[in-house]
């Protein structure tokens, strides 16, 4: 009896060693799978790189161009130059492809609060251009692309509008290299960002409004 017993305890944990060599072991090794054709992973407590993809190539960047536009905005709050609760006209967007808090609401009269929000969360254009009219009616892409340089991005980084959209024929292209060092910049400035970011609705005084993900993966 006890030989038995100590049989099926030897083939228990021969089982269980043969599962933490394919299950856990295995794992460890694999290499993730990225669909994406540009990405960069790391440990940014640790300034380890844990995965990249031709991170130095410059692709077209589309609305993660407002990354640059939050860190903007977020420093005229910081400033005095813009508070909360100032109310700002909407303005209209010629392209119909565009994301855009007006169409969906018809409402012209929003504070930088509400339009920061549809900015980050339902990644609205109008609300984006809307804003760099405020901070800099002349300049805002020049402020974009200079603050690119003081930060350290590449030569392959250029902002040509503040929401990611076309202008004249001209996109905002950047690296995955660039972009995290935008990221880290404005999560060790404005860390306050993340309230917005982590956020997959918001809520005025009068709707509620879901973020881009959230609509498209109701469409689908």
């Amino acid at each position: 009896m006890k030989k038995q017993t100590l049989i099926l305890i030897l083939a228990c944990l021969t089982i269980v060693a043969i599962l933490v060599f394919v299950l856990v072991g295995r794992d460890i090794r694999a290499t993730p799978s990225i669909g994406a054709t540009n990405a960069l992973v790391m440990n940014t407590k640790q300034e380890k790189e844990l995965f990249a993809k031709d991170a130095s190539r410059a692709v077209p960047i589309a609305s993660i161009t407002k990354l640059m536009t939050t860190y903007l905005v977020l420093e005229a709050i910081h400033t005095k130059v813009l508070s909360w609760d100032e109310m700002l006209p909407l303005g209209r967007l010629d392209d119909p492809q565009a994301v855009s808090l007006y169409a969906k609401t018809g409402t012209k009269y929003y504070t930088v609060q509400d339009l920061f929000s549809a900015m980050l969360i339902m990644s609205a254009n109008d609300a984006a251009e809307t804003l760099a009219e405020r901070v800099a009616p002349e300049n805002f892409t020049e402020k974009m692309n200079a603050r690119a340089k003081q930060f350290g991005m590449s030569k392959k980084t250029h902002f040509s509008s503040a929401s990611g959209l076309d202008k004249d024929g001209e996109m905002s292209v950047s690296t995955a290299a660039d972009l995290m060092i935008l990221t880290k910049k404005l999560l060790n400035d404005y860390p306050e960002v993340l309230d917005t970011t982590s956020r997959t609705d918001y809520v005025t005084k009068k709707r509620r409004y879901d973020s881009y993900d959230e609509r498209s993966a109701a469409r689908r």
